[in-house]
């Protein structure tokens, strides 16, 4: 039972890093268009 809750917290912080990363991704992408299309 513990053994799964564990599993869960950290798929869930797994699930929110990889969203940050993307979101970051995202930004550093955006930025260099904007850069390049200036």
């Amino acid at each position: 039972m513990t053994g799964l809750l564990l599993l869960r917290t950290v798929s869930s912080k797994f699930a929110s890093v990889i969203s940050n990363a993307i979101r970051f991704n995202l930004y550093i992408n955006t930025n260099l268009i904007k850069k390049m299309s200036t």
